[in-house]
């Protein structure tokens, strides 16, 4: 082979790993920047008064995908004494600056 043609093949080997490589950086920005723009959880909801109309409006769990999941600072618990549920899902919340203690 040519040395014309030799300069040639390690020029585009140079230009599609630098392509690749452009490609790779791009796509790990285009994720981090759309992982940032995620809606922050709403903090649970307080009511000393009245209730609310829907149930989701106290914000105790969030949606990931097809899940539910305890939103921050609400704790699943199991209660240990019989009730006519098979399973049941009781979180405690307090308000922050209650000083409350979670013993296990």
């Amino acid at each position: 082979m040519s040395p014309t043609v030799l300069r040639m093949g390690r020029a585009l080997r140079n230009a599609v790993a630098l392509a690749l490589i452009a490609a790779a950086v791009f796509t790990a920005g285009t994720m981090v920047f759309l992982a940032a723009c995620a809606p922050a959880p709403e903090p649970v909801q307080f009511f000393a008064e009245g209730r609310p109309q829907h149930l989701s409006e106290w914000h105790v769990l969030r949606r990931e995908g097809a899940r539910l999941q305890p939103n921050d600072r609400a704790v699943p618990y199991d209660l240990n004494t019989p009730h006519r549920c098979a399973s049941r899902l009781d979180e405690p919340w307090a308000r922050a600056g209650d000083g409350c203690r979670i013993l296990q």
